[in-house]
């Protein structure tokens, strides 16, 4: 099946719909708005900017992808682009406060639905300091690579914010 817009777009309303409940039903914080572009996802009525993601394959590779940039290739080849092509985008360029990152049925986790709440500053010095292994992610639809990094949710929970299993237990980490 090719990775469209159609159909990953769906998707990536659930997750930001169960982000949203979550900020306000545990955080208790109240929406102002929700912002569809590179700057942050929703914005609550105190000020707090979060950028909220679903990674797919996290439940597979226990692994989630942070994007640093992306880039536009001119042949469906699976080869980088030069570096000068490489366009910020993700973590290079949010204005978010905080990364939520949403779960679904993680078979390693246990859980029905989770979020790891995290600072984006914490992740930011986390990924300098590690300089954790870069990868990309091709997008066939739109003939794009997405650029970022492959962190372990472990190592991502151990410098979160919140770990939380919804509506079940509250881990502070």
């Amino acid at each position: 099946m090719l990775e469209s817009f159609e159909n990953l777009k769906p998707i990536g309303d659930k997750g930001e719909q169960q982000a949203i409940d979550f900020i306000k039903k545990v955080l208790k914080q109240d929406i102002l708005s929700s912002n569809n572009n590179y700057k942050y996802d929703v914005l609550t009525t105190n000020n707090i900017k979060y950028e909220v993601k679903k990674d797919l394959k996290a439940q597979y590779t226990k692994n989630l992808f942070v994007e640093y940039g992306t880039g536009y290739d001119k042949n469906i080849k699976m080869t980088l682009p030069p570096i000068n092509n490489i366009k910020a985008s993700g973590i290079s360029n949010t204005e978010s406060n905080y990364y939520i990152f949403v779960f679904d049925n993680i078979y390693n986790l246990d859980l029905v639905e989770s979020f790891i709440l995290i600072d984006t500053s914490k992740l930011k010095s986390f990924i300098k300091e590690n300089e954790p292994r870069s990868t990309t992610h091709r997008n066939n639809f739109y003939n794009t690579t997405s650029y970022g990094y492959l962190i372990p949710i472990e190592q991502i929970k151990s410098i979160s914010t919140n770990y939380i299993k919804y509506n079940e237990i509250y881990i502070n980490v």
